[in-house]
């Protein structure tokens, strides 16, 4: 229940790099480093991982292939062990690609339409 909440934080502040967010994935890190249980641990860097998706520069789509596959990749059934196929497929993890996106924004001249630095 704790790792489905923190994958949803981490859906949601996808692409910030909020710091109070990483905190907290953090410390529920530690707390579940006692358990050693593989699924846990998966979930937890894979939330710290959409935090900073595409190093701030990639967030998630709302289309409904992005749905999709998010609702895949974070099926709330952590395995036991890296072969652990029983409920979800592990290649099924990686279907978050599909929800990717670019949201950086760029600063350009009006009249020339070339990049601008905006200090």
């Amino acid at each position: 229940c704790l790792c489905t909440a923190a994958l949803a934080l981490s859906v949601v502040m996808a692409g910030t790099g909020d710091v109070e967010c990483l905190k907290t994935l953090r410390v529920i890190r530690k707390r579940l480093e006692v358990d050693e249980h593989y699924g846990y641990n998966m979930a937890i860097h894979m939330a710290i991982g959409f935090l900073f998706l595409g190093s701030g520069s990639y967030s998630f789509s709302r289309s409904n292939l992005a749905i999709a596959g998010l609702v895949t990749a974070l099926y709330p059934r952590f395995p036991a062990n890296p072969n652990d196929n029983r409920y979800h497929l592990q290649a099924f993890r990686h279907f978050y690609i599909l929800a990717v996106e670019s949201r950086l924004l760029e600063a350009r001249d009006v009249d020339t339409g070339e990049l601008v630095h905006v200090p």
